[in-house]
């Protein structure tokens, strides 16, 4: 027994020894350029997403489930949404079924009129993460914020639901938010469609789908906002300037939201299945000469005109969009349709006019950064009023990270931009 005590305490001190020592690893491998607003606080949040992360691969060894399921369950258990009623909050909340879509509903406790501003809500995480819970915090605080009525769409998450599951429940529950509108006291010409992330790509493809593909007959009316946080707007082209400034800096599987999370996640939303030969297409860029072939907005957009020349790091290279390579045509035949569907990639829609007014912020240091420069460009260039705040130093995830001074600015514009538009 003396023995095995022995041996199960010195396992332990090697487990010990193992962890600190990757945690030495990790603290040492955030090497961050100046730029970089709050580096040792950056640092140790960068510290602590991998901890999550090596937390997460631990607990699956130990339960034999996979990667994706711990981690939302760890997370949705540590964020967990707050009572209806919060003391200090002019709001209460409720979860309600919007048509067969589950949706988390914040309404003021006091109401004074009927004609209140509303908003709909799409939640983040790469189409395979988070939820309405997670997110009360923010959605409880925008709903305090505009005075009015605020729902937060619980859309199905691939792989499980691959696409087009999650959009058409957004679709869903945001039309039946307008359909009902005087019976919630909204008035349906105030109302702004907002997400963050992926639920950006959801939220820019609803309000398309709304302004092209719907009418006031139909008891829908055109939004007046459109607001996206850095949002995840194409999933060809991850050689942009800033994929290629982040993989400078942090590597393509460094940094909070890596190159290769998107070339992973890509297949898995839009099939429910890894595919080894796209992610690969994807992260070499391999895609680019056959998608500026097909009309000229993709080629104008591979050519990263749009991105100011400031936004460019030194080692930017312009990606190839001559050289073909008819190997890999399967995979593009495979991928195009995708390509072409504004459901998926929001970027690409050649006719922005008819859309409303665009509240954009981006990170300076996110692989998505361009994807919502070059949308607030071509808004404007359609004619539609487009503001865009690019937060200098910052990580892509602003909502939630309150413990950066540009997670503070961020909430601060966002909150003032939706009290003045609304």
């Amino acid at each position: 027994m003396a023995v095995l005590a022995v041996c199960i305490g010195l396992v332990g001190l090697l487990a010990l020894a193992g962890i600190l020592l990757a945690v030495f690893i990790m603290f040492k491998l955030p090497k961050l350029p100046p730029e970089i607003d709050s580096r040792r606080k950056t640092q140790i949040f960068l510290i602590q997403s991998g901890l999550f992360a090596l937390f997460v691969k631990i607990k699956g060894k130990l339960n034999g489930k996979n990667f994706l399921v711990n981690a939302r369950v760890s997370a949705n258990s540590w964020l967990k949404p707050k009572p209806s009623v919060v003391t200090g909050s002019t709001v209460k909340s409720s979860v309600r079924d919007f048509g067969g879509v589950a949706v988390r509903f914040y309404e003021p406790i006091v109401r004074e009129r009927n004609d209140l501003p509303g908003l709909v809500f799409i939640h983040g995480g790469g189409f395979m993460f988070g939820s309405a819970g997670m997110y009360d915090q923010v959605t409880r605080k925008m709903a305090e914020v505009i005075g009015g009525v605020v729902i937060s769409v619980d859309y199905r998450l691939a792989p499980e639901y691959p696409f087009p599951a999650g959009f058409d429940d957004c679709m869903t529950a945001t039309k039946h938010f307008f359909k009902h509108c005087k019976e919630f006291g909204v008035d349906p010409t105030r109302v702004a469609i907002c997400g963050d992330s992926a639920g950006g790509n959801l939220a820019a493809g609803v309000v398309q789908e709304l302004c092209y593909k719907t009418n006031p007959a139909q008891g829908i009316c055109r939004p007046k906002l459109q607001i996206l946080l850095y949002p995840l707007l194409q999933m060809l082209d991850l050689k942009t300037p800033s994929y290629q400034r982040h993989d400078a800096v942090f590597g393509v599987s460094g940094g909070f939201l890596p190159t290769s999370s998107l070339g992973w996640m890509t297949p898995r939303y839009l099939t429910g299945k890894k595919d080894g030969s796209l992610t690969s297409a994807l992260m070499k860029g391999a895609l680019h000469s056959f998608a500026a072939r097909e009309n000229n907005v993709l080629k104008e957009m591979l050519s990263h005109d749009s991105v100011p020349a400031k936004l460019k790091c030194e080692a930017y290279t312009t990606p190839s969009v001559t050289d073909v390579d008819p190997s890999i045509k399967e995979v593009w035949d495979g991928f195009r349709p995708n390509v072409l569907d504004t459901r998926v990639m929001p970027l690409y829609k050649e006719d922005l006019s008819r859309l409303p007014p665009a509240y954009i912020i981006t990170c300076d240091f996110d692989v998505l950064r361009d994807d919502g420069v070059m949308y607030a460009e071509r808004l404007k260039q359609a004619g539609v009023k487009a503001v865009l705040d690019n937060c200098c130093g910052a990580l892509h995830g602003l909502l939630f990270f309150t413990q950066f001074k540009w997670g503070l600015i961020a909430r601060k514009k966002l909150y003032t931009h939706l009290s003045d538009v609304l």
